[in-house]
């Protein structure tokens, strides 16, 4: 689909690796793509992954010498299975949380469903095993995805998003309501490289909302930047975010700022000599920082992720992957 470039460029606006979809955050427009594999930084033929979070705290205890040991005490927050198909699309996703005592807490489920050309189809989402909205994916004869129909949990219609093209890329969206009248527009305009450099979101009658626009520029040291910038009302400034690349274009800075223009958080990643992420370190303008550590396997897969806030463990993160064997794929 035409709409990998967009998602690639508009995941800026909400600075997560997977989300697994691109969103415009504040207006509730979601642009699909086909999740797979490499969404979550996976290489190779994976069949599942099993992700357990634990919430890390500090404990102290007294040694039969009165030395006073500190330990890393680990308690179970969430669990969450992913599941693939032999193209490495995504097909499932179940996320099991937990209580204090470690009782299951809620249960979700994401059901993604593909036609005969490899394209989303529908995803529905249950919450308990009982079906919580759901989401319908139609295509055009020239296999771009024309509508996006939104369900209720009754199968009731709730809303409806229309894509139009034009020289291979999305110029509009037209967001409608159960009885096809028009809710919200949205309009795309590029650079002549084709880089998106503006989306604009009008009202039902046309009347100017927000917008974001995205600039890119080459750094004096080489380095590659991408803006993002929001704007709400008579184009009042909101908030802006920038991702620095490097020569290998991994992402070696990301800024945030509000809509004073003042630095709310920065970050500074770091790479093994593999070019895998191995350190992540956060400032926020309330004075936290936060440090992430990543831990591969052999297969260049990320298998564990630590989080520290000033220095304390608070989070860990641990994956286990299930792969294809070579007969599988034969």
């Amino acid at each position: 689909m035409r709409l990998k470039h967009i998602c690639t460029i508009i995941s800026i606006i909400i600075t997560t690796i997977c989300s697994k979809e691109a969103v415009f955050a504040q207006y509730d427009i979601t642009i699909p793509e086909v999740i797979t594999a490499k969404n979550y930084r996976v290489n190779g033929p994976v069949e599942k992954i099993y992700i357990i979070y634990y919430e890390a705290g500090l404990q102290e205890r007294m040694l039969v010498d009165s030395t006073i040991k500190t330990d890393t005490v680990l308690s179970r927050l969430k669990e969450e299975n992913l599941y693939f198909n032999e193209d490495t699309q995504l097909t499932r996703v179940t996320i099991d949380s937990f209580d204090e005592k470690g009782k299951t807490e809620l249960f979700k489920e994401t059901r993604y469903y593909y036609n005969g050309d490899k394209q989303l189809a529908s995803i529905t989402f249950l919450e308990d095993g009982k079906i919580k909205d759901s989401t319908s994916f139609e295509y055009d004869r020239h296999g771009e995805l024309d509508k996006q129909i939104f369900y209720d949990r009754k199968g009731r219609i709730e809303k409806r998003i229309e894509y139009f093209y034009r020289h291979d890329r999305i110029f509009n969206v037209k967001v409608r309501d159960p009885e096809r009248k028009l809710l919200q527009f949205v309009r795309f305009e590029y650079d002549n490289q084709g880089r998106l450099r503006e989306q604009e979101i009008k009202g039902s009658t046309m009347q100017y909302i927000s917008s974001v626009k995205f600039t890119y520029d080459t750094l004096n040291n080489g380095n590659y930047q991408e803006g993002v910038y929001d704007y709400v009302g008579a184009y009042k400034y909101k908030g802006m975010v920038a991702n620095t690349y490097n020569k290998k274009m991994q992402v070696v800075e990301r800024s945030t700022a509000d809509s004073n223009k003042r630095i709310t958080e920065y970050a500074s990643l770091e790479y093994n000599n593999m070019g895998l992420k191995s350190k992540e370190v956060i400032f926020t303008k309330y004075k936290n920082d936060y440090t992430y550590f990543y831990e591969y396997d052999n297969n260049g897969n990320w298998k564990t992720m630590n989080k520290y806030e000033s220095g304390k463990p608070v989070l860990k993160t641990h994956r286990v992957f299930e792969y294809y064997s070579k007969e599988d794929n034969e």
